[in-house]
């Protein structure tokens, strides 16, 4: 953290972090219908339903007020929040490319507020702005948060968003505001996308430990935990209930079946590190790869 830095330096840092969070906005915002490409299925898939929600409350299978979303068959059922999110978008901005893209746009412009904030908080204003200056001229960032897509810049902000409600419940002394705010924000985190339903949990037994032993009011404050983080989470534990063969039919043909053995083990770990290949990171543009399906 920063101790008694010095008033014209921070000013100036302040002042080039304000100018960089500018520039990172127009990256996201300028020609989102025309920029990175013409739209493509995934993304379509999420504004139709987001339009279909829209104009007769039903996604575009006609299930009224989805709480999962159907999308290319029977195999493929997602989380439905960026559906509802550019549902408010085209209700007041009409169906077009464009609409559909702009609440990812400017949920990477919030998750970059959300981002200096928490680094401020962490490490002071210099590492804010150093951190600020490659986020936001990251050129994965700049793309997710210029497609319509669950898995992009929602996931990214909720993980944010998540973890700036965490250091405020600290700073607060566990006030039970923020204890409620950051259970509800998990439980809503899990209809984004799919693996952030695992993730959620994850948070969700880290805090509750935390709020157990370090809370002043540790039963109510845990009480309240868990209760605003299963209303958070409500329509996907209700999907799970009621519809377990749509929660989980992604899961179905993604995961490897379990086994106790050295090759069940090595295949998890040469996927997961194969997302780290510097073929798969810097060397296969133009390709089609669709490995990430299967890792």
């Amino acid at each position: 953290m920063e101790t008694h830095p010095d008033p014209k330096k921070r000013k100036l840092i302040n002042l080039t972090i304000f100018i960089v969070l500018g520039f990172s906005f127009f990256l996201r915002l300028y020609n989102l219908e025309d920029y990175p490409l013409a739209i493509n299925q995934d993304e379509l898939s999420n504004i139709y339903d987001g339009y279909s929600i829209a104009e007769t409350g039903a996604d575009r299978w006609g299930s009224r007020y989805p709480t999962i979303l159907r999308a290319f068959g029977d195999a493929d059922y997602r989380p439905p929040m960026y559906a509802w999110i550019s549902a408010l978008s085209v209700k007041l901005f009409g169906f077009s490319v464009i609409s559909g893209r702009l609440p990812a746009a400017i949920i990477g412009c919030l998750s970059l507020i959300l981002l200096c904030s928490l680094c401020k908080k962490a490490g002071g204003s210099l590492f804010a702005l150093i951190t600020i200056f490659l986020a936001g001229l990251s050129p994965w960032h700049i793309l997710y948060s210029r497609m319509a897509l669950e898995a992009a810049s929602l996931t990214a902000f909720f993980a944010l968003l998540i973890f700036w409600l965490w250091f405020k419940m600290r700073e607060t002394g566990y006030r039970l505001l923020y204890i409620a705010l950051v259970g509800l924000t998990i439980g809503l985190a899990t209809s984004t996308y799919q693996s952030f339903k695992l993730i959620s949990l994850i948070l969700a037994a880290a805090l509750g430990i935390e709020i157990l032993k370090n809370s002043p009011s540790k039963m109510a404050g845990a009480f309240l935990f868990v209760l605003a983080t299963f209303a958070g989470s409500f329509p996907q534990i209700y999907t799970a209930y009621t519809q377990p063969e749509h929660f989980f039919s992604r899961a179905s043909n993604t995961m490897i079946p379990f086994e106790f053995s050295v090759s069940y083990f090595t295949s998890i770990l040469t996927n997961f590190f194969s997302n780290f290949s510097p073929h798969y990171l810097f060397l296969s543009f133009g390709e089609s790869n669709n490995l990430s399906i299967g890792r």
